[in-house]
């Protein structure tokens, strides 16, 4: 967290919320899954779309170069969150970093798997909730130094065909390589 960010005094729920949203403007117009659905539930239209909308905003986000400063407005609004489960829910919803089945194309050499979305960009190093890299593809290096996971970080079937470097990065919670 940045510093004074603890300092930071709880939001009101409404308030939350909709510096939430301003922050997620892709969200607009979409039905938001709520609670343990998002999460788990895998066969729901509702729930297929919001997660397509938000890993192709995560995906937009940093091949514009624009990830770095919504991360650091995420990581103020966690400071802020107030107690409510539901205010809790959806900034976990709508801050994950999901990047599952992306090839980071640094190297020119797309993935060879349809199922893959090819971006030309380096990952993020500000992680605001989960990182989720599951099945991911790095073609070329893959420079997490110094990265910042504030929640846990999911490299699950990720592939390296280049080095990875996670020199000086921190996890605040678990990472799982398998």
């Amino acid at each position: 967290m940045a510093d004074g960010q603890a300092d930071l005094p709880k939001l009101d729920a409404e308030t939350f919320r909709a510096r939430l949203l301003v922050e997620n403007d892709w969200t607009e117009g979409l039905a938001i899954p709520e609670g343990e659905e998002l999460f788990w539930v895998e066969n729901d239209l509702t729930v297929q779309v919001f997660r397509a909308a938000r890993q192709a905003a995560c995906i937009a986000r940093l091949e514009a170069g624009d990830w770095e400063r919504w991360a650091e407005a995420l990581l103020s609004l966690r400071a802020q969150i107030p107690g409510d489960d539901a205010s809790s829910a959806l900034f976990a919803a709508l801050a994950r970093a999901d990047f599952t089945k992306v090839c980071f194309d640094t190297h020119g050499s797309k993935a060879a798997d349809s199922q893959f979305t090819n971006i030309k960009a380096s990952p993020p190093k500000s992680y605001p909730a989960v990182a989720d890299f599951q099945g991911a593809q790095f073609t070329g290096p893959a420079g997490f130094q110094g990265a910042q996971f504030t929640e846990w970080a999911d490299f699950q079937g990720a592939q390296f065909t280049g080095p990875a470097g996670f020199q000086g990065a921190q996890f605040t919670e678990w990472a799982d390589f398998q």
